[in-house]
Order: structure tokens, then C-alpha cells, then sequence
């Protein structure tokens, strides 16, 4: 049987990147071959063009520069470990080759975003709906996020019609199964691990990685913002503004260091599976809407008091760096299995 997997695999962000990864591999692990569907629409390109019809964005044009340099940095990753289709700006043409698959899964990350579905082609796009497959081709929704707490109407005029196209929907937060109901499924939502946590320390496995520096250093990943930090540690940062790495040395960095302090999910998962103690420092703003994914699974491995201030400050998570890796394991392994349960079901439901 032959999968297609459409998901943000192009983004400029490690964690989007490394989830497309990972499920393809547990897939193919499973004896399928899998393809990810090279869809990207052209507003995505970081092209100094696009910057030019929003003046305003010029402003910050040096951020477009550390975009440009840190894309650079996983092209070669994605070229060498994701099976790419020819690349597709548009769901339309993507119809040339959905019928080549017997099942096609949207997902994991934040694929169902109300932007996107706003102006993911610079108009409202029902792509990772999966709308553009055809009757024949089984659809699946893996681990899928909405990046939101609470789906806007406007947004919600769309995906409430695009939703159905779905023969079996799973999400990644708890936040999920509401949206999913709230947008009128005809299936309710389960709940499965992201794709990193479904694979488990074999995604690693499959990589040559070297460890970081060979110092004792606390591992600093950030995105959007720079952290504020107490000082008597050796740092290691990795955020766009001060280090940009390749997507081997951003993993090898988390892996080789003594704590990670992050705002990012992708980077507490792998401090999770490499038993690496870790401080989340959660956004706020505008972004806050995004932390479900945080809580959803550190209250199930019961470490929400890694969360900075949930219960302790950043220099006491800093210094007390206790956890019970034994426990964790445990829970980890029941929600695999959540998740190949989910897979398992799926999937055969579309060879019958």
C-alpha cells in the first residue's frame, strides 16, 4: 500500500521538519512505502520579492536574512531523508497525483492553523483538508493541530465544510478534540502522540549524530524571542539570532547537554526521549493559544512542574534537575501504543 503524508515539512522550523520524518519512518517501518507530498504554495518562498509588496516588512529585513541562512541549513536534511514528489504550489495540481495513493495522511503539526485555511494560497485553501483527493483515496488526519484554543468563525465557515473530507480524524492536543467537535466531524477526534513521540528514540537511531560540546553546558533553543537568562551557567544558545544549526546539530546539541531551557515542543520532545532535563518557558501573546500541546503531554508524563513557574522559577528547575526517567518511559510506551492503535485501524480500514 502506497501513503502520501502532506504536512509543513517545508517550514523553516526543526520541529516541523522532524515530525514529517518521523512518521514517514514509522510507516515505512511498518512495511509501506510513503511519500511526502512536496506541496508548498510560492507566498511561502523566502524571496526578497514578497518582502517588497509589504513595505512594511522591511522593517525587519534582517530577520528575512536569518530566516534565509537557517532555511539553508535544512535544506540538505530534507533533500537526504524525506522521499519528496516534485514540488506543487497549489492544491489544484496536486489532484495530478493524489490518485497514486491508497491512503494520504494530513499531519502531524499545525497543518489545520486558521491562517492557512484563511490564506494559505493567499486565499481561504482546503488543502490539508485533504480535498483534493479523490473518493478512492482513503483520507487520515494524524495528530493534527489547530494551533488555537478556540477555531475563529471566520475560519470556521470553511473548515467546518472542508473537516468532513476526513474518513478518520486524531489530533495532538486536548484542545483538539473540542475544535473537532466544535467544527462538525462526522467522527469524533482521538487523541495520538505527535509523530516524534510515536517513533520514539528510533528517529535518532536513524541519524549520525555527534554529541555537542564536550563541557557540561544547559542547551538554550528559543523561537521568535530571546530568553532571559540568570547567569553562572555555560550556555549554549541555538536560537535564530545567535546560532543557527543544521537540523544533525540541533539535535545532537539537546542530546549531548546536561538541560535544555526551550519555548519550543519539538525541543522538549527530544529532551524527553534522550532523557535530558529540561525547562519550558511557554509563550504568551498571541502565541498562547499554541502552549495545549505542552500541557497535554507533560500531564501525562506528569512533569507540568517543568513548566517555568507552573511551580518552580527557572534557576530551581536549573539546579534541581530530578526526574523519574523510569516513569516516563512507562507512559510514554501506552501512548505509542495510542498511537500505532490509531495508525493500525486507520490504515487497514483502507485495504478492505
Amino acid at each position: 500500500m502506497k501513503i502520501g503524508i502532506i504536512t509543513f515539512h517545508w517550514a523553516t522550523n526543526y520541529g516541523a521538519i522532524l515530525q514529517a520524518f518521523a512518521l514517514q519512518s514509522y510507516l515505512e517501518e511498518i512495511g509501506y512505502q510513503v511519500e511526502v507530498i512536496n506541496y508548498k504554495p510560492a507566498n511561502y518562498d523566502l524571496k526578497f520579492s514578497h518582502l517588497l509588496r509589504n513595505p512594511r516588512q522591511l522593517l525587519h529585513i534582517s530577520k528575512f536574512f536569518q530566516k534565509k541562512k537557517k532555511e539553508s541549513l535544512l535544506i540538505p536534511f530534507r533533500n537526504k531523508h524525506l522521499h519528496l514528489t516534485k514540488r506543487f504550489i497549489s492544491q489544484e495540481s496536486i489532484e495530478e497525483i493524489a490518485s497514486q495513493y491508497d491512503v494520504i495522511i494530513s499531519g502531524s503539526d499545525q497543518v489545520l492553523n486558521p491562517s492557512f485555511t484563511l490564506y494559505g494560497e493567499r486565499k481561504p485553501t482546503s488543502t490539508y483538508f485533504l480535498s483534493f483527493a479523490s473518493d478512492n483515496t482513503k483520507k487520515v488526519a494524524y495528530a493534527v493541530s489547530f494551533g488555537c484554543n478556540i477555531y475563529p468563525d471566520n475560519a470556521a465557515e470553511y473548515a467546518a465544510n472542508w473537516i468532513k473530507s476526513f474518513d478518520s480524524i486524531s489530533v495532538r492536543e486536548n484542545s483538539g478534540i473540542a475544535i473537532v467537535k466544535q467544527l462538525g466531524s462526522k467522527y469524533p477526534a482521538v487523541m495520538v502522540p505527535d509523530p516524534v513521540v510515536l517513533y520514539g528514540k528510533k528517529v535518532f537511531e536513524k541519524l549520525s549524530l555527534t554529541r555537542g560540546d564536550a563541557k557540561p553546558y544547559v542547551c538554550v533553543y528559543s523561537l521568535r524571542r530571546e530568553l532571559q537568562l540568570p547567569s553562572g551557567f555555560n550556555y549554549l544558545r541555538m536560537d535564530d539570532i545567535h546560532r543557527p544549526v543544521t537540523m544533525e546539530d540541533w539535535i545532537s546539541n539537546i542530546v549531548g547537554s546536561d538541560v535544555l531551557v526551550t519555548n519550543s515542543f519539538h525541543g522538549m520532545v527530544v529532551a524527553l526521549l534522550n532523557h535530558i532535563p529540561f525547562v519550558v518557558d511557554i509563550v504568551g501573546g498571541r502565541d498562547k493559544g499554541m502552549n495545549d500541546r505542552f500541557y497535554t503531554l507533560l500531564e501525562r508524563v506528569n512533569l507540568t512542574s517543568r513548566i517555568s513557574g507552573e511551580k518552580y522559577s527557572l534557576i530551581e528547575l536549573l539546579n534541581n534537575r530530578s526526574i523519574d526517567w523510569e516513569i516516563v518511559d512507562k507512559v510514554i510506551r501506552q501512548i505509542q501504543t495510542e498511537g500505532m492503535d490509531y495508525l493500525k485501524k486507520s490504515l487497514g480500514e483502507a485495504t478492505k
